[in-house]
């Protein structure tokens, strides 16, 4: 470890154990929570913190990619899993930046300060950028445009990917 790195605090022992389960995971492996309750001695739904700080500590120190299976339990995903993920998570940010402009909409405007106008506009506009970004359409357009490497495309060439200039 260099001087830049942080270790993991201290953390409770079923946390640990939890995390040494998580990292033992074959791809694709599903571990019921009644198998997490039985590993540690206690029902790991009432502890459900140290089982989500098992699994963001598998990630870090190991890579491994976990997702919750709602009743059922945890599972490591596949790459093509990991990229179901992050799909998901465009469409979540997605809908947080239409929230949170439908929000800013609500805002008497007339009655901000200038500096309050200009975080308002400064808010809207990233959001609606965000909010553009995120959509199904635009995302196939970039979809287009990246290459096979492993290499995000540079911000002004995603710009020009959306305006369908690639």
């Amino acid at each position: 470890m260099n001087e830049h790195e942080r270790s993991f605090p201290e953390c409770h022992y079923h946390t640990l154990t939890l995390q040494k389960r998580v990292e033992a995971m074959a791809v694709e492996e599903v571990i019921a929570y009644p198998d997490f309750t039985a590993l540690i001695g206690e029902d790991v739904r009432a502890v459900m913190h140290l089982l989500s700080s098992a699994r963001h500590r598998a990630r870090v120190s190991a890579g491994i990619v976990t997702a919750a299976i709602p009743g059922v339990g945890i599972q490591r995903l596949s790459d093509p899993g990991i990229l179901g993920l992050a799909s998901g998570r465009a469409k979540h940010i997605g809908r947080t930046s239409l929230r949170a402009l439908r929000e800013l909409g609500h805002v008497e405007f007339a009655a901000l300060s200038d500096d309050d106008k200009k975080r308002h506009n400064m808010f809207a506009s990233m959001h609606g950028v965000v909010r553009q970004l995120s959509r199904p359409a635009t995302m196939k357009k970039l979809e287009g445009a990246v290459s096979m490497e492993r290499q995000p495309l540079a911000l002004g060439a995603y710009f020009a990917a959306i305006r369908g200039q690639v």
